[in-house]
């Protein structure tokens, strides 16, 4: 099991975790448009590769240190049952990771 040791006080890591939350809901956004303007529906596998897509996206600006980053990419705890094609469909969406949640959102306000 990985600990990540973040340095800092809880005020400023609060701070840094909500301008990461920031960029990653603008590339969630753009990502999603793309994939609801081509009429694709969201599955369990799409929402893994949008998260993935959006977490790269983050990583390549180099503005984050990446162990905050890997707290927040639900990479760590994927499930093989929904990294299937099966539609996306959650009742409580705060039971989802950051991410996730980001992308429902998208999903339900794009177009």
């Amino acid at each position: 099991m990985t600990t990540f040791v973040i340095p800092g006080s809880l005020q400023s890591n609060h701070a840094l975790l909500g301008a990461i939350q920031h960029r990653l809901r603008q590339f969630v956004t753009l990502i999603v448009d793309r994939h609801r303007t081509a009429g694709e529906v969201l599955t369990w596998r799409r929402m893994h590769a949008i998260e993935d897509e959006a977490f790269e996206s983050l990583e390549a600006t180099g503005a984050f240190d990446d162990n905050y980053l890997a707290m927040l990419h639900s990479s760590c705890v994927r499930v093989p049952e929904l990294s299937n094609d099966m539609i996306v469909n959650v009742l409580d969406r705060s039971v989802l990771p950051l991410a996730f949640r980001l992308i429902v959102d998208a999903y339900k306000i794009s177009h």
